[in-house]
Order: structure tokens, then sequence, then C-alpha cells
């Protein structure tokens, strides 16, 4: 097909074609192979336009080609080319998102030089960020844009250094990463897994305990998001801890608590995680069991949508109901009750009523 291609726009049109079919399951095992030969010319990687460049971690290597040099090489490029302080939310954000899949996939993604120079850009970049967050006008949404990076930008320093096999920072990079941490506070940055790891490295004072309850009890989404989303990657990702047995086990408690409470603010999130946790390292759940279950049974009237519901709250309930359904079908799965629960039971007999919404009765099956 592509040999008898009229362009070389032509050909990247029917690549782009064929990799959406791949996102869709739709291509053979054979097929898959020669896709990802095709994303390669002379050890270049050739991707179409808008395609994450981590998408060839999918495919199996080229003969010739080291994969993850191309690919630490692109990304490195693409971070600290962006250091001109003006912003690019939709590429910085793509970015970022690109270096933490690479670092989840390969924990020695990037080079000790590579990792220094990242730090001493993202200072810069942080600190220029950091000023539009303190403006007294929000025009466009520019400040909370800033603020999500920001925590997006902690977040991957944060996977970049804790993932790293034997780092040393070097002087430089401490000078960097006291910078960065200074602009944390300054803006009310608070990524409890970078500032727990960078605190112990630059010898800060710190309370992982304090600091878990503020990050998970904040007022702030995004901080709230983040603090759960840190959760979820440390036990899916246990080796290297990401972070202290302790550390993660007041989280869960934390994350009980408020599925116990059920306190609407951020609690999908805390359900989320709550999955995550029973997927990954059920055995964690065993002494805050009681708390989640008697959560879900509470949970099931409390998350009912009456006509009384505004479309603000009908939406926020909706959003809980399906997260505990989740969580409800994973402990069944894992058999986390020995006996038979009635609780897990209700919410079974929920997801099988044909009255409620699609995204209830197919919560099992995200």
């Amino acid at each position: 097909m592509l040999d008898s291609c009229p362009s070389k726009e032509a050909g990247r049109t029917i690549i782009d074609h064929l990799l959406l079919c791949y996102c869709h399951g739709l291509l053979t095992k054979q097929q898959k192979m020669k896709l990802g030969n095709l994303l390669w010319s002379e050890g270049k990687l050739c991707l179409p336009h808008g395609w994450s460049q981590t998408l060839c971690l999918d495919f199996p290597s080229p003969e010739g080609v080291d994969v993850k040099k191309v690919l630490s090489n692109i990304l490195t490029e693409k971070l600290c080319g962006r250091s001109d302080g003006e912003l690019h939310i939709p590429n910085d954000k793509t970015d970022l998102q690109e270096a933490i899949k690479f670092v989840l996939a390969d924990r020695d993604a990037f080079s000790p030089e590579q990792i220094s120079r990242i730090l001493f850009v993202m200072k810069s970049r942080m600190s220029s960020l950091s000023k539009h967050t303190s403006s007294g006008y929000d025009f466009g949404g520019i400040n909370n844009s800033s603020m999500t990076l920001l925590y997006n930008s902690a977040k991957m320093l944060w996977l970049l250094t804790a993932r790293k096999s034997s780092w040393n920072p070097t002087v430089e990079d401490k000078a960097a990463m006291e910078t960065i941490m200074n602009i944390c506070e300054h803006t009310g940055v608070n990524h409890h897994g970078l500032k727990s790891m960078w605190s112990h490295i630059l010898s800060r004072p710190f309370s992982a305990k304090d600091n878990l309850g503020k990050c998970l009890r904040s007022t702030d989404m995004e901080c709230i998001f983040q603090g759960y989303a840190m959760i979820a990657l440390a036990v899916q990702y246990a080796k290297p801890p990401l972070l202290d047995t302790t550390e993660l086990r007041e989280g869960i408690a934390i994350m009980a608590q408020h599925i116990v409470w059920g306190v609407p603010k951020g609690l999908a999130y805390a359900l989320q995680t709550a999955r995550a946790v029973a997927e990954h390292q059920a055995e964690l759940l065993k002494d805050v069991s009681e708390m989640i279950l008697l959560g879900l049974e509470q949970l099931l009237p409390q998350t009912v949508i009456t006509e009384d519901d505004t479309i603000s709250s009908a939406s926020e309930k909706g959003n809980i109901r399906r997260e505990a359904a989740a969580l409800a079908s994973t402990l069944m799965k894992i058999h986390f009750i020995e006996t038979q629960s009635e609780i897990l039971d209700a919410w079974q007999t929920v997801m099988q009523d044909p009255n409620e919404f699609s995204e209830i009765r197919n919560a099992s099956r995200t």
C-alpha cells in the first residue's frame, strides 16, 4: 500500500490510519510488527504529527536501533527547548505526559547528564510559571493552567529522580532542586512525593504524616487529585519504592477516612485510588477494610440522583456512584471479603439494574 503512494504526505496519512487501527485493537501481531518498522527511517523516529513519541514503546524495537537512547534525546530536547518563559500550555502538557510515560516504562530512561539538564531548565520554567499564579487577574484561566503545569512538572521531576537507579545529584543539581522546592512553597504547590523525597536529599525538615494530611484533605482539587494519583502510582510501581511504606499506609488510611466520611470533594479520586490499591497491593487494604465497606454502604443511597438535584450535583453524584461501583466490582473479583458481603452484593445488583445509567452498569469494565 505504502509503495504505491504518490507522495510522502499520503504515506504518512496511511500510517496515521494504521495507528488508529492499532489503538482500537484491529491489527494482528504480524501487522503490528510491520507497522512498528514503518515508524522508523534511518534510525530516526518518524511518527505522524499529533502522535505521542512514546507510542513507539508499544512496538518491538527495530534491528540496530537503540530506541531508549533516541527517545530520551527527543524528549530531553522537547523538555529543555521550552525555557523562554512564555506559556505553551498544549505542548507543555504533552511534553510532561510523554516524559512521565517514558520514565514509568523505563526507570533509567534518562541519563544523569540529561537529568541535570532537565533540572536546570525546569527551574527557570517553573519560575516563569509561578509569576502567572501570583497575578491578581485570571484572564482565560491562565492562573489555573499555570498551577496545573506546576503540579505536573513536580510529578514529572519526582518520578524522574525517584525511579533512577543509584542517582547521586551533583552540587548544581541540588541547587536547582532547592530553587524548585522554594518555588513550590511560594506558589502553594504541595506535591507530597516530590516534597518528601527531595526534603530527605536536601536535609530539609519535613513531617510526612502532617504533609500527607494537608495534601489529601486540601481544599484545592488539583492538590487532592495529585495526592491520590501519587498513591496510585506508588502501589502500581513498587520497585523501586516511590514512597516509604509508612507514608503509603498513612495515605491509604486517610483515603479510607475520606471514603467513610463521604465528603464529596475529591471522593471520586479516593475511590479510584482504593481500586488501584486493590488491584496491585490488596493486602494494604486489610487494616481499613471495615471503613471502606461502610463507606460503600453509605454511598448506595447517597449517590442516587433525584429530581431535586442540580446539573452540578447530579454530575458529582454520578461520578462518585460510578467509581464506587467500579471499586465494589474490583473487591468482588479479588475476593476481598472471605465471607459473602451484602454490601458488595448490593452494588452488584445496582450494576445489573437496567434503570441505572450506562456508566454505572459498565463500571466493572473500566
